[in-house]
């Protein structure tokens, strides 16, 4: 009896293993199938096409511009971002806003 219900569970694994090909949304008929289009249109926009195979350095070291930043921030002494309020943002130019952005009435100067 027990080996009844083992070959009738292997059967049932092997019935429900069998029907999973049908789910795979690549295998479907009438779906999107992956053709490569990407690396293709990746191909056609690349300057120098042995780019795709070994890539470039580049010229200078941006990591003497990083290193202060990261050090002031690891020392716990950031520098603080400057202000992008409306007010601040509109501070020492000289002339008056005429676009009614942030002054609390529309077309308001």
């Amino acid at each position: 009896m027990k080996n009844v219900r083992i070959m009738a569970c292997m059967a049932v694994t092997a019935l429900a293993a069998a029907g999973c090909s049908e789910t795979d949304p690549y295998l479907r008929p009438g779906m999107w199938q992956p053709t490569g289009a990407n690396n293709l249109n990746l191909v056609a926009m690349v300057a120098n096409p042995n780019d795709l195979i070994r890539g470039r350095g580049t010229s200078g070291t941006p990591g003497i511009e990083a290193t202060p930043p990261v050090t002031r921030y690891w020392a716990g002494r950031p520098v603080a971002l400057p202000s992008t309020s409306s007010q601040a943002a509109g501070q020492g130019q000289g002339r008056a806003e005429t676009s009614g952005v942030g002054t609390g009435a529309a077309g308001a100067n």
